[in-house]
């Protein structure tokens, strides 16, 4: 070692420090997906499917009795100006976001009406016109002028509406309630909730090119591939919206509004309290 001379004696320690941060960076890498796959792939893969049912049947609360009744669609997906995290715009999930994104290391949505009924959420068996994607009961869209971009929007009617499921004749009743109590846990940031597993499907998308890809895909359409960079610029933001204000507090979905305004707006752009739709 004393022969060798001061240049490789630098290459030599250089060397042995770039061997130690190589290995600390993959224990760092290790120790993250172990504790990814503890928090989130786990625990989504073994939640219980929701019991399958053979119909469902509407209470008649004086505004039919059919899935698609007007008074009915307007309950659920009336937008309300909610977006997550509460408050954000420009760091807002948009609705486009929600529709394609996968669950991590899967082919699967996470919007796919089997998994958003593991998670406890009420998904009609079919499309409507007001629902033309099949997202959960309360789950909708506004537009908002500061992103241009319509933005996903959870009404009150997500967490007022509830299902009883019944056994007659051999087949399995659901018996929908609107404004009855809802039995998923949207607010929970606990292992395996829906808001964990969307933070986890929102990063795996940002973090893996060739998930990116797809994704932006199927949210630019015809922008796609000009839009990818502006794309990627929004989803970080709104990862770190997630990251400085969780979305943990139960009373924000229905008491707490971006914005509230009598003024004439195009469907979609409206902002209303659920006191207003009773």
């Amino acid at each position: 070692m004393a022969s060798l001379g001061f240049g490789a004696r630098l290459w030599l320690a250089f060397g042995w420090l770039l061997k130690r941060v190589l290995m600390l960076a993959l224990l760092v890498l290790l120790v993250a997906f172990g504790g990814f796959a503890w928090f989130v792939l786990w625990p989504a893969s073994s939640i219980a499917p929701l019991e399958p049912v053979d119909e469902v049947v509407y209470l008649d609360q004086g505004w039919g009795t059919e899935r698609a009744s007007r008074d009915r669609q307007l309950y659920y997906y009336t937008p309300q100006g909610t977006s997550m995290p509460q408050g954000a715009t420009r760091g807002a999930v948009r609705y486009d976001w929600f529709v394609h994104l996968r669950l991590p290391f899967s082919d699967q949505r996470l919007a796919d009406p089997e998994q958003m009924r593991r998670f406890r959420f009420l998904v009609d068996p079919a499309p409507t016109p007001g629902n033309p994607d099949q997202l959960p009961v309360g789950f909708t869209r506004h537009f908002d002028p500061v992103t241009g971009d319509e933005l996903l929007d959870i009404t009150c009617a997500a967490c007022h509406s509830g299902q009883l499921h019944y056994n007659r004749g051999g087949k399995t009743y659901a018996l929908r309630v609107d404004g009855g109590q809802a039995m998923h846990a949207l607010t929970d940031s606990s292992r395996g909730q829906f808001v964990p597993t969307l933070l986890a499907s929102m990063l795996y998308t940002a973090i893996n090119p060739f998930e990116f890809d797809h994704f932006a895909r199927g949210v630019l359409g015809s922008r796609y591939p000009a839009g990818k960079a502006e794309l990627r610029s929004s989803l970080w933001t709104s990862l770190g919206h997630f990251a400085r204000d969780p979305q943990n507090n139960p009373s924000n979905i229905c008491t707490r509004w971006r914005r509230v305004t009598a003024a004439p707006m195009r469907w979609g752009e409206s902002a209303i309290p659920c006191s207003a739709i009773t």
